[in-house]
């Protein structure tokens, strides 16, 4: 797909990273200056040309941050456009220097050959993922809810996820070659609204099931004219979401407690974000995978009679969504403040011993058709208990049961007590599973009372844990990032008691040490509000915040992670 100069720029990363007297390094892939000499001694000749190849500098003048140049991309533009070579006087970036030549000179040449990169074939890069492709607007979804449920919920990590197969041009579909086996069941996928659930579990990570990550993944079958037998899914790519949601914009409150009167405002963003699923040999040859990368096992794109098992599929049925930092400015500000949830990391007892809810933004329900906003079902009735290591099961018999549409979003523990990052608090949430798949229809919404049940994918067990650290440390600043584990209650008890994990780092405000809002020697400070800003011109207004007292992207905290 074609992608203009002012969105495709330059197929590189240029990631902010905050460090003292940066020059250069040289490693085959992204480093913060983690390793020790040793290290360093052990490692292969540096490779320019090696996928991921990469290079840390300091801009000077032009940018008083650090910035990380994937040089293995710039010289696969070098290759790929020898006029543009010829203008830069360059053939190969391996150093500073040679890098800010190549950003001033292309910055020239584009001048002078506006949009001259934009089919660009793209190189291989295992560990730096490609910028993402420009995004369109997309129509409005039709919406619903958590069944038995009666108003709208507060819970500002649960967002919905929506994404359009073959966006209109011109007001027509953009699939003419696709064919009619793209109707399944009477649903015309060539040009179709699919929304889901999901939950922040970090500042840019989003959780949710692999299986809403089926529409950007056939998309280019359709685009491309393949049949619906023939295709094979594009599970690599980047995809312009719709998400959706609410932040707080004022401060925790007096009661500490999420609640409908809190100061919050309503996002509604379209945003490039890149997905994983566990694919084939993910993390190794061998290594479990999510049945769903067959999509003639998927109850959505399967057809024949009993293509679907909701058990198989809900083994595995987690995927992850990258929302890159240059979008901080349209995500929620704080995830230390409910802007995003912990992971439940135990083995769950029978659960009717916790305190549950399950939230969610669902399918159509004939009571209030076409209402947008999240739903969180409290009085589940629950006597479900853990039906294997890779998921759970609920048979519940109160008010509230997932519907369509609830998928990817978090069955929570509630009511926890837990020792964070700025003190101790009480009446926090953490995800013990993902909504995967549900007997139970809808629309119209079934009595108070009427028995449901319904397949979640746990996060708790080592796969799943695994599947969730491996890919956030496939991008540079989170490399040397592990979850945060902490035990329940205040003061904590022994570490072996660890029942959650956070997944972001410490709040900072800036470059300094911690007494100036900063991080320790140790670490960085990841894309702070200020930061933010000088990238951004159109940054959230968080002018509510009073503690500290900000205005403009000042709010934005930015997270300390390890060099």
């Amino acid at each position: 797909m074609s992608r203009s100069a002012i969105d495709r720029r330059i197929e590189f990363a240029l990631l902010a990273a905050a460090c003292i007297g940066c020059s250069s390094s040289a490693p085959g892939q992204i480093s913060y200056f983690g390793d020790s000499p040793a290290q360093a001694q052990a490692e292969p000749p540096f490779d320019p040309r090696a996928p991921g190849a990469s290079i840390i500098c300091d801009r000077g003048s032009v940018d008083p941050h650090p910035f990380v140049f994937v040089v293995s991309a710039l010289n696969h533009k070098l290759a790929q456009y020898p006029d543009f070579a010829a203008s830069a006087g360059l053939d190969t970036v391996s150093e500073c220097d040679g890098a800010n030549r190549f950003m001033e000179a292309y910055r020239e040449y584009e001048r002078e050959h506006p949009s001259f990169d934009a089919d660009e074939p793209l190189g291989d890069s295992p560990e730096v993922e490609p910028p993402p492709p420009p995004i369109e607007p997309a129509e409005d979804p039709e919406i619903s809810k958590i069944a038995g449920v009666s108003g709208p919920s507060v819970n500002y990590p649960v967002v919905q996820i929506t994404y359009q197969t073959c966006k209109p041009v011109n007001g027509q579909p953009s699939c003419p070659q696709a064919d009619a086996s793209w109707i399944v069941r009477g649903n015309d996928y060539r040009n179709w609204h699919e929304s889901c659930s999901a939950t922040f579990i970090s500042k840019n990570w989003l959780l949710t099931a692999a299986h809403c990550l089926i529409f950007p993944a056939i998309d280019q079958c359709m685009h491309n004219g393949v049949t619906r037998a023939n295709c094979k899914p594009n599970w690599d790519l980047y995809a312009s979401w719709r998400i959706q949601g609410a932040f707080r914009t004022g401060d925790l409150g007096v009661d500490g407690i999420m609640s409908a009167d809190d100061l919050r405002d309503n996002f509604d963003r379209n945003i490039s974000a890149r997905g994983y699923i566990m694919k084939e040999n993910w993390a190794g040859a061998g290594t479990e995978s999510w049945a769903g990368t067959d999509i003639g096992k998927v109850q959505t794109t399967c057809d024949t009679p009993g293509c679907f098992d909701a058990f198989l599929i809900a083994e595995h049925d987690l995927a992850l969504i990258y929302i890159p930092p240059e979008y901080n400015d349209r995500l929620p500000p704080r995830p230390e403040d409910d802007g995003a949830k912990r992971l439940s990391i135990v083995n769950p007892p029978d659960v009717a011993h916790w305190q549950l809810a399950v939230a969610g933004w669902g399918l159509p329900g004939s009571a209030d058709p076409g209402a947008r906003f999240l739903r969180q079902g409290t009085n589940l009735g629950t006597t479900a208990a853990p039906s294997g290591t890779n998921r759970i099961e609920f048979r519940t018999t109160g008010a509230a049961f997932v519907c369509p549409g609830d998928s990817g979003g978090p069955v929570l523990r509630t009511g926890l007590n837990i020792q964070t990052n700025t003190g101790a608090r009480s009446n926090l949430d953490a995800i013990i599973a993902v909504n995967s798949a549900s007997d139970q229809g809808c629309n119209p919404v079934p009595p108070v009372g009427t028995a449901a049940f319904w397949i979640a994918t746990r996060v708790d067990n080592d796969l799943h844990k695994l599947f969730i650290s491996k890919t956030m440390k496939r991008w540079p600043n989170y490399k040397n990032f592990d979850c945060v584990q902490r035990p329940l209650g205040t003061p904590p008890p022994a570490i072996s008691d660890n029942e959650v994990a956070e997944c972001w780092g410490k709040p900072c405000t800036g470059p300094g040490g911690p007494q100036d809002g900063g991080c320790a020697d140790t670490e960085f400070c990841m894309s702070p509000g200020r930061t933010v800003a000088q990238r951004s011109p159109a940054c959230v207004v968080c002018a509510n915040f009073a503690n500290p007292p900000d205005s403009g992207c000042d709010c934005l905290q930015g997270q300390c992670m390890p060099l």
